[in-house]
Order: structure tokens, then C-alpha cells, then sequence
């Protein structure tokens, strides 16, 4: 039954109203809880005589600092094969902290890499965090040419 049809039904005022806060209150806290993230943003890939250097910006939105958090990570080349298999370790983020991280890859070629994926999160620690909140609330965002995701 819809909370118009209950209201519509000759009720008391006060339960009517009690039930308009109950689902205002549900929504409200079904929002905080989607709104708790990680957010990785894969800013630049950088070709240099080492290799290939991948800088993110990282943001800790889930309320409780980070103490240890690392990703495996995938790259991928134009045949989509992968080309490496990697673990970054992005150390410890204060909560509501951003954070840019650059990791030299030797020897990775930045214009034969079509696509990175975050493929898990092997390490995720910190007060008030579950092991496995690293993954399951990241969203990912992009400002290079390639794709990136989860």
C-alpha cells in the first residue's frame, strides 16, 4: 500500500504524519549511506624515459580514516590483453582528505595502454571500515583518454 492510499484511509492525523517521517527518515539515511565513497580519479598518464607515470586524485568519503588501502589494478593494451597486473598501494587517508598519488611504472608504455581497471582491493583497513568498503563503495572518474573503471 502507498503512503498516499494509508493517508487517504481514514486515519489519525498523528499516525499519518508519524508514517510521512518514517519514509522521509528511511530516504534520508538510504542517502548518506550511498553518498560514503572512495573516489579514485585517473588524472593523467605520463610517458617518460623510465616508463609510464599514472597520477590519481583520491578522495576518503567514507567518514573514517583510511590506515591502509591498496588496489589491483590492471592495465590493459590495444589487443585488450593485459599487459600488467599490479598492486598500488594508496597507504592511509585521513577522512575527507584528498589526496594525489603518482606511481612510476618502469619499463610501461603509456601510448600502448588502452584501459585501466580497478580490480579488487586487497587491503583496506581503518577504524570503522570493513574490509571490504575499499571496493564495493569506490567510484572511479577519468580526466585521461583512456578507460578506467571497476
Amino acid at each position: 500500500m502507498t503512503l498516499r492510499a494509508m493517508c487517504s484511509v481514514p486515519m489519525r492525523a498523528a499516525g499519518c504524519v508519524l508514517a510521512v517521517m518514517l519514509c522521509v527518515t528511511a530516504a534520508v539515511a538510504e542517502g548518506k549511506e550511498t553518498d560514503a565513497r572512495i573516489t579514485i580519479e585517473l588524472n593523467s598518464l605520463q610517458g617518460n624515459a623510465k616508463g609510464c607515470a599514472l597520477t590519481f586524485v583520491i578522495h576518503n568519503g567514507l567518514g573514517g580514516d583510511i590506515d591502509k588501502m591498496a588496489y589491483e589494478t590492471a592495465l590493459f593494451d590495444a589487443q585488450g590483453l593485459v599487459s600488467r597486473l599490479m598492486v598500488l598501494d594508496f597507504g592511509s587517508l585521513p577522512a575527507g582528505k584528498t589526496r594525489v598519488m603518482r606511481f612510476g611504472l618502469a619499463a610501461a608504455d603509456c601510448a600502448s595502454t588502452t584501459r585501466i581497471l580497478i580490480n579488487d582491493a586487497p587491503v583496506c583497513t581503518g577504524k570503522g571500515i570493513e574490509p571490504g568498503d575499499c571496493i564495493a563503495r569506490l567510484r572511479t572518474a577519468n580526466r585521461s583518454a583512456i578507460a578506467f573503471g571497476k
